[in-house]
């Protein structure tokens, strides 16, 4: 390996890769919004599905037929998905949506071939915003889609151009394939009107792993001692960063576990793998295997389901992919038989037929992979139910399934988390996401890296800015990197925390048992989505339990001190935050019976407080 990332390596994907979500928002947002913008704007009926050709081949390369709830479509013999862009054929529905407010569509799909798909939930007219995307591959089996989204805007039945649309992006499903979509249901999610309360229970200690992790993140021009510095990344306690070999050693001494990206620099136009029958891709495996040992985590492929990262070989499948990662598993395994294995690493968020896919090849192959590896970067606040879902699906099909128990799964990665925007940005949201993925029985995460939006054509993963918590220019904190260094704190003592509203995520800790002076108790409130754009949170109430479990607090304690701070949203830019806003120190706290409670707390929509409690 090299020293210096080569001409194949992610230092030039922050084109096709890293911006990959915001071409799909703004370059396929854009290219099925144009071509949608011939089609006319009538109000319609969610269910009343439309079959459209935008390709210009002269002959309909789509027929549909259906009702509200069920849709039927075949693509023409004669069309060509090598040469179709995603939003070449769509089947639509206009929709009609009110700002701030969170919508859902599911359905079931199943196609008479491999057929791989996107679900777009859109404005039909200009700026043709897009305020939700999925990736589906469907089959002959029954595949469940669920896609939420927050509406940036309101439609009105006097403006037809104001209009919403769901679309079905099909131009990349095979000639003549037949799909069938079925239990289609669009709805708007109701708001919960529960009070926000949170109860926190000190003698109930809980025990969820730390999923403070990174994507990259370091300055590709000098990875081994450049930015960032130590004072940024160590208050974050990262648990495992995912990287290129040459990464490994430096992200090690902050005491994360490497998680090592095999195909780093053997990305298209690079030779494929099978281009020599795979000889070079084994010597190359089987050198980061001898260089590496057991230190780290092979995670063999990135996004095999993606065109800049595996597919725009001209005779790629994924039936390439997985001999592509069988060639790598045993080239590790002759080298080092215990190594932790990861897989497959797909862009797409649920893909139920590609992991029974790899499980069973895996299976039929004696592959042994200890992490099976997940992307989740189409996750807003109003998503991470439907992640949580997809993710327990996933345990009961594949990791729980004891026709998939040879396979040796024993851990769930997301190794790319946070889609680009402003929910990678909002402090309440990305702790929102990380109590999503600790509920799941997540075990490792890593923050994925995108164009900064305030520096288009920077990417957050190479110029050290730890993928997007520091600015671009000065490398100092956003907001967000608060959010982070506040969770990490919990880590010690993590007890029992409950909300009564799913817009209020509550973490807390007691701090380790044995420290000297005891440690603080904090508790963090965070203001989220659950069911639409985040709002206020008004007269939020803690309820305190068992304070006697805090190694500060005698029975004869009578009053505890409490200190309160927020951090906000602060839209990316330059501007740093430096620090976090102080709103209340010194605050009495009576304690009763073991007990406290503290009422009239307010949260900003995406704001986090944090409560600190000490003796008085």
């Amino acid at each position: 390996m090299k020293n210096a990332p080569d001409t194949n390596s992610r230092i030039r994907l922050p084109s096709p890769r890293f911006r990959v979500m915001r071409s799909v928002q703004s370059g396929i947002q854009a290219a099925v919004a144009a071509a949608l913008l011939s089609a006319p704007l009538v109000a319609a009926t969610p269910g009343d599905w439309t079959a459209k050709d935008f390709s210009g081949s002269g002959q309909p390369g789509i027929s549909s037929s259906g009702s509200r709830a069920a849709a039927r479509v075949t693509i023409a013999n004669d069309h060509q998905p090598a040469k179709a862009e995603i939003w070449h054929l769509a089947l639509t529905s206009d929709i009609s949506v009110t700002a701030g407010r969170a919508y859902e569509v599911a359905f079931t799909v199943k196609a008479s071939e491999e057929t791989a798909f996107e679900v777009l939930l859109q404005k039909a007219g200009e700026p043709y915003t897009t305020f939700a995307i999925r990736k589906v591959t469907a089959g002959p089996e029954p595949v469940p889609v669920q896609i939420v989204g927050t509406s940036p805007f309101s439609t009105s039945d006097k403006d037809p151009a104001s209009l919403a649309r769901i679309v079905l992006a099909l131009g990349k499903a095979p000639a003549g394939a037949k799909l069938s979509f079925d239990n289609i249901k669009f709805r708007e999610i109701p708001q919960n009107p529960a009070p926000a309360r949170a109860t926190v229970d000190f003698a109930r200690r809980i025990n969820p792993p730390l999923l403070s992790g990174f994507l990259l993140g370091l300055d590709v021009k000098d990875f081994l001692k450049g930015p960032p510095d130590d004072a940024m990344v160590t208050p974050l306690r990262p648990k495992h960063w995912r990287v290129r070999s040459e990464w490994a050693e430096r992200v090690a001494g902050w005491g994360a576990k490497p998680i090592v990206l095999c195909s780093e620099g053997r990305y298209p136009p690079a030779a494929a793998p099978w281009s020599d029958g795979y000889k070079f891709w084994r010597e190359h495996v089987t050198g980061l295997a001898k260089k590496h040992g057991s230190a780290v985590v092979y995670d063999i492929w990135n996004e095999p389901d993606m065109g800049s990262f595996f597919l725009d070989w001209p005779d790629a499948t994924f039936e390439k992919f997985l001999e592509t990662f069988k060639e790598a598993h045993n080239a590790i395994r002759a080298e080092v038989p215990d190594a932790v294995i990861s897989g497959p690493s797909l862009s797409a968020s649920y893909p139920p037929y590609r992991l029974r896919q790899f499980l069973e090849f895996c299976k039929a192959n004696k592959l042994t992979v200890q992490a099976l590896a997940l992307h989740m970067l189409d996750r807003d606040d109003v998503g991470l139910d439907a992640m949580k879902a997809e993710i327990a699906r996933i345990r009961t099909e594949f990791i729980g399934n004891p026709q998939f128990a040879p396979v040796g799964v024993r851990e769930i990665h997301v190794n790319e988390y946070a889609a680009p925007g402003d929910p990678s940005y909002r402090p309440a949201s990305i702790l929102a996401i990380l109590a999503a993925m600790e509920e799941s029985g997540v075990t490792a995460a890593c923050r994925s890296c995108w164009d900064h939006p305030d520096a288009p054509g920077i990417n957050s993963g190479f110029d050290g800015t730890l993928d997007g918590l520091l600015t671009h220019d000065t490398r100092q904190p956003r907001s967000v990197w608060w959010a982070y260094k506040w969770y990490a704190e919990t880590e010690a003592g993590r007890v029992s925390a409950t909300s009564s509203n799913p817009s209020l995520v509550v973490m807390a800790s007691a701090g380790p048992r044995d420290s000297q002076p005891p440690a603080a108790a904090q508790i963090l409130l965070a203001s989220k989505g659950a069911d639409g754009a985040a709002r206020t949170l008004s007269g939020v109430s803690v309820q305190l339990l068992n304070l006697g479990a805090l190694p500060f607090v005698r029975p004869d304690t009578k009053q505890l001190q409490a200190r309160i701070e927020r951090i906000s949203f602060v839209p990316p830019g330059t501007q740093a935050v430096t620090a976090p806003e102080l709103v209340k120190e010194n605050l009495v706290v009576p304690v009763v019976r073991g007990a406290a409670s503290l009422s009239s707390l307010t949260l900003a929509p995406s704001d986090v407080l944090r409560i600190t409690l000490q003796a008085n």
